[in-house]
Parts: structure tokens; C-alpha cells; sequence
């Protein structure tokens, strides 16, 4: 078995995102578009039948759709 750990793109600003709850900041443009080309990468050594776990945190649930 092998593992893997990604851990979530690059979020919005903490400080901005202030008051709202941090488990709630989702991530920028550019750590979306960051990780596509990750994915692209790991996806060429990475079993298609591989199990994808993520935290709840929304910028994480993100990281893990992309």
C-alpha cells in the first residue's frame, strides 16, 4: 500500500477572512489553478482506483474535488 499526503492549496488570507469561521475560508485562484497542475502530476503515479480522504474544512473539501 503506498500513501500519499497532499495537504490543501493555498487558502484566502487568514486576517481578510476575519470574522468569518476559519474552518470556512476557501481557497485563492491561484492555489486552485496550483493544483490543478498537481493533480495532473499525481495523476500519473497515482492508482486510478486510488481512496481520496479529506478534512471538512472547506478549503481542504476543495483541494479534494480538484
Amino acid at each position: 500500500m503506498k500513501l500519499t499526503l497532499l495537504r490543501h492549496g493555498k487558502a484566502k488570507d487568514r486576517d481578510a477572512w476575519a470574522p468569518q469561521p476559519d474552518e470556512l475560508r476557501p481557497l485563492r485562484q491561484k492555489g486552485k489553478e496550483e493544483l490543478k497542475l498537481i493533480a495532473l502530476g499525481l495523476a500519473q503515479i497515482v492508482a486510478p482506483q486510488c481512496q481520496i480522504y479529506s478534512s471538512p474544512l472547506t478549503r481542504a473539501l476543495e483541494t479534494a474535488e480538484i
